[in-house]
């Protein structure tokens, strides 16, 4: 399953599967931190994170749709109070940003980021078996991604 998720002009982010909206996120900055907030297409606030250029606090979360997030980072995120998803770089030396998600020692999906014109796409591609774990990807994307513009 690929999911599409687009840099708007504030910094924000977008992901949908196929022209449908799943979640956006928001960005509120200063020059100490960041409040980065992740809805679903009704609006309906799903995560709500500061990040202070060292560590991402979880401020509020609803519990019914983010699976109970125990910790946000850059590299994982781990849920369900045992079940931690990890990152990696696509590639040993990386002039790029891709990189895929492990958990248990398997890949279980992929990102791509591709730049076009003033904004980034990213591409996630998550394999048909660990679907249940799709959501808290794009949580996670969202959060690492979101205020990280190239421009």
């Amino acid at each position: 399953m690929e999911i599409e998720i687009i840099e708007k002009q504030n910094q924000s982010l977008v992901a949908y599967k196929e022209g449908e909206l799943l979640f956006y996120s928001t960005i509120k900055h200063n020059w100490f931190s960041r409040v980065i907030k992740i809805y679903n297409p009704h609006d309906v606030l799903v995560l709500e994170l500061k990040y202070d250029s060292f560590s991402f606090e979880i401020l509020h979360q609803n519990k019914f749709m983010t699976k109970l997030v125990c910790k946000i980072d850059n590299e994982f995120i781990i849920f369900n109070n045992d079940k931690r998803l990890y990152i990696k770089s696509a590639y040993f030396i990386s002039i790029n940003n891709n990189f895929n998600y492990f958990f248990e020692g398997r890949k279980i999906a992929q990102v791509k980021q591709k730049f076009i014109s003033f904004s980034t796409t990213f591409f996630l591609t998550v394999n048909d078996e660990n679907l249940e774990f799709l959501d808290q990807i794009i949580f996670h994307v969202l959060s690492i991604k979101t205020g990280f513009s190239i421009d």
